[in-house]
């Protein structure tokens, strides 16, 4: 009795259970054969450490001032670990940033102000941006654009619906009361 495989495996990032035929031949006359689905389940995984990647290559983002440190940039910077040990990613800014106007949590990639004092109308910054699993790191660019708010918008984001307000609330109390 011998036995052949030939077995074409697809994409293992895609698929981690990959279902087959087993066909056992013997070499005798008559020749017999038997036909099976074995329950087998084959564990494929890469002998490559792969760095991390980044959701894009280039982000496109847009500050309007008046702004303050610790304003959100972008909550939307994301990279992806493609380690067999699924290590932590840690998030940098490793160029573009003038005056450090600019930081990034490295644990979440969150991009909010730091110094706002180096912002100007018009500036645009081209953020280098890094995420590292320890190993290996991945590079992208964060081109944020300063712009200041039109007037005409402004007008429109602080506009009230009567002149004046008014509350009561208790003492030692988080109820607000409307009057």
């Amino acid at each position: 009795m011998s036995a052949r495989s030939r077995l074409t495996l697809p994409a293992f990032e895609q698929f981690h259970l990959i279902p087959f035929q087993v066909k056992v031949v013997d070499s005798g006359i008559p020749s017999l054969a038997a036909y099976r689905n074995p329950r087998v389940t084959i564990h494929v995984t890469s002998s490559v450490e792969l760095p991390p990647v980044f959701s894009k290559s280039h982000y496109s983002l847009e500050l309007t001032l008046p702004t303050a440190r610790g304003v959100i940039v972008s909550d939307k910077i994301h990279a992806t670990t493609m380690s067999r040990t699924r290590q932590a990613l840690t998030y940098s800014i490793s160029g573009g940033n003038d005056g450090r106007a600019f930081a990034i949590n490295s644990s979440t990639g969150v991009l909010k102000v730091d110094q706002s004092s180096g912002l100007a109308q018009g500036k645009v910054f081209s953020l280098r941006l890094r995420a590292s699993d320890g190993k290996r790191s991945v590079a992208a660019i964060a081109a944020v654009t300063v712009t200041e708010m039109r007037r005409d918008r402004e007008e429109l984001l602080l506009r009230f619906s009567q002149q004046r307000y008014q509350t009561t609330t208790r003492e030692n109390s988080t109820e607000v009361l409307r009057s």
